[in-house]
């Protein structure tokens, strides 16, 4: 490895957290490293369950994690949440002896209830929309063939006759939830009719 003359050489401590930090996903366990030796490695972590898992097998390192604990909050709950827990007027004692991977993951869970209860909540307003939409669609759908015939011929023989009937479709529904295709009340009565029929068969 070429040095130049102003620059040191990096010493066997420099040149190992260096490794570290380049292989730091592959690292599950620091020994009894202070963490004050560690440090620098530990703050390239990206994910909240390595942390843990680092944690888990070498616990002496939960007294002092709170700061990489907390970058965590801001970054995946919020950071105004994180002000609620450390206000100023807070003792450090307190914030010290916080159990701040607990509450990170306890934060993460309620999070992740909340996105799941709007989504859920989503779903619910667009099925509904939907089941809405259904209903104006209906149409002749449900009327059998020879049927749309006889209310052909009843549209012919209505508007012939110079009674206020249009034969367009009306987008309505009734209050039983039954389709009003027509704006003239007898012919929805036999659309209405044919459609009970057909849905008895």
């Amino acid at each position: 490895m070429y040095v130049s003359e102003t620059q040191p050489i990096p010493t066997l401590f420099e040149l190992a957290k260096r490794v570290c930090i380049r292989h730091v996903n592959g690292i599950d366990d620091v020994g009894d490293l202070p963490y004050s030796v560690i440090r620098p490695v530990l703050l390239r972590v990206e994910s909240p369950d390595k942390l843990r898992g680092i944690e888990e097998n070498s616990p002496h390192l939960t007294t002092d994690t709170a700061e990489l604990w907390h970058t965590f909050i801001r970054r995946d709950i919020g950071r105004t949440v994180l002000d609620d827990y450390l206000p100023p007027n807070q003792p450090e004692s307190v914030a010290q002896t916080t159990n701040w991977s607990k509450l990170y993951f306890k934060l993460r869970k309620q999070k992740l209830a909340r996105e799941k209860a709007q989504i859920e909540e989503l779903k619910a307003e667009m099925k509904k929309c939907y089941d809405k939409k259904e209903k104006r669609q209906i149409g002749f759908a449900n009327v059998r063939r020879e049927d749309v015939g006889k209310l052909r011929m009843l549209d012919k023989c209505m508007s012939s006759s110079g009674r206020d009937f249009s034969g367009v479709l009306s987008g309505r529904v009734n209050k039983d939830g039954t389709p009003r295709v027509f704006r003239n009340s007898m012919l929805n009565k036999v659309l209405v009719k044919g459609h009970r029929n057909g849905g008895r068969r």
